[in-house]
């Protein structure tokens, strides 16, 4: 079962299976089979390859603004904290990815609830989490397999079709949806946008893309934005505390170094996307055909920046300025804990507020989805917090980072007053 968990894990396994099985109902020839096949598994590889650049860089900004701001509290990271499980719970885990999906396709295939949901890794989360809910109330076993895996077919099934008609007005169109445990922010931001922000928001639909355009813009205003938030700690930071992070380079140099870092992780993302997605799409309609009439992919969150680049360098600001002050409050009211700034979070989930903000709101809605929405996702991780017991797997000062996942902890807390 470790193997297959691995498997599964793999950038894009499930992805590139979903092309190989839909070209093949496309009746496609062997090599483009091949073709389409490793195609879009290269581009989720190189998505992923981006995402490790940009998290590589980020934790160098984490100690920088750590140390010099002094705070101190939780770090949240859903890929740690699940993958501190794994020695102990692996094979659970394992078990629940896979007859959660199955369970999924059956919905989607009886039910109006057509997106299938393809982000492997958030599965897994998924998965995991759901697991810690159950222990949390002491169900362990069978009942907690049987049980995990309709509360994760339902939520495969559940989740992309509530965002749909947000992700419709985004792109202009059914082609796919999203799958991702940061429905909430969605959710959250495209509210604050509509009622907050300008009241007529220009859309960039996809027919209208000029993807060099793009990447080239966003490459160029992320670089300056995280260049200015690398330096403002340097200026706080004593110089001995600074050549020590800096690994004794200069440390302006070391920032530009470190700033250019993150910005190219993020155009290697942006490329990724473009590549898996020309495959996916058109391979999907075999899927859509034989197995789930009218189905659509539910994807991860990358593939939707490219509709509000704007809203990406807006997000990114105005998320990281709320979450600060976020965690000044939660430490003034004294909440369970103080969730420390995650740039992760703040890189995908915040600039995902930008993106939906903006398009339901243009740049003031923008601004207001993003910054309350770094305001409030720490506030809200605080109150729900002590409903997963992290500390007997080594994880207690870790902390699980995208909102749907403490929701599931609250749906488990719920029925299980009644099973």
């Amino acid at each position: 079962m470790s193997i297959l968990i691995e498997i599964l894990k793999i950038p894009g396994f499930i992805i590139g299976v979903i092309t190989m099985l839909g070209l093949i109902m496309l009746k496609k020839p062997i090599n483009k089979i091949l073709y389409g096949t490793l195609k879009t598994i290269l581009g989720f590889f190189i998505l992923t390859l981006g995402v490790e650049i940009i998290s590589k860089g980020f934790q160098s900004f984490e100690t920088l603004f750590i140390q010099a701001f002094q705070i101190q509290g939780i770090y949240l990271d859903d890929n740690i904290v699940i993958g501190t499980m794994m020695s102990d719970k692996g094979d659970t885990i394992g078990i629940i990815m896979v007859i959660g999906f199955l369970f999924h396709l059956l919905i989607a295939r009886f039910t109006p609830m057509k997106l299938i949901y393809l982000t492997g890794h958030k599965i897994w989360h998924l998965s995991g989490a759901i697991i810690l809910a159950f222990y949390s109330v002491n169900i362990h076993g069978l009942r907690l397999i049987i049980y995990g895996s309709i509360i994760l077919g339902i939520f495969m099934s559940l989740q992309p079709f509530i965002l749909q008609p947000w992700i419709e007005k985004i792109t202009g169109n059914n082609k796919f949806g999203m799958g991702h445990t940061i429905s909430l922010l969605v959710i959250f931001a495209s509210i604050v946008g509509k009622y907050l922000g300008s009241s007529q928001p220009k859309i960039e639909y996809d027919q209208n893309f000029n993807y060099k355009k793009i990447i080239e813009e966003l490459s160029i205003s992320l670089t300056f934005i995280i260049f200015i938030m690398f330096l403002l700690p340097v200026f706080i930071l004593d110089t001995p505390t600074l050549n020590e992070i800096a690994k004794n380079n200069n440390p302006i140099v070391y920032v530009i170094g470190e700033s250019l870092k993150v910005a190219s992780g993020m155009i290697i993302v942006l490329k990724g996307v473009e590549m898996f997605l020309k495959e996916l799409i058109p391979a999907f309609e075999g899927i859509a055909k034989k197995i789930v009439p009218n189905a659509k992919p539910a994807l991860d969150v990358p593939v939707f920046f490219s509709y509000a680049p704007q809203g990406v360098s807006i997000g990114l600001i105005a998320s990281f300025i709320g979450w600060v002050l976020s965690t000044y409050v939660c430490r003034l009211l004294q909440l369970p804990i103080i969730p420390v700034p995650s740039m992760m979070g703040i890189m995908f989930g915040g600039t995902i507020l930008g993106v939906f903000g903006f398009c339901t709101g243009a740049k003031r809605g923008a601004i207001m989805a993003s910054f309350l929405g770094g305001f409030f996702w720490p506030v809200f991780v605080s109150f729900l917090f002590p409903l997963i017991n992290l500390q007997d797997y080594g994880a207690a000062s870790m902390g699980i980072l995208t909102p749907d996942l403490y929701i599931i902890a609250v749906i488990v807390r719920f029925i299980t007053r009644f099973i």
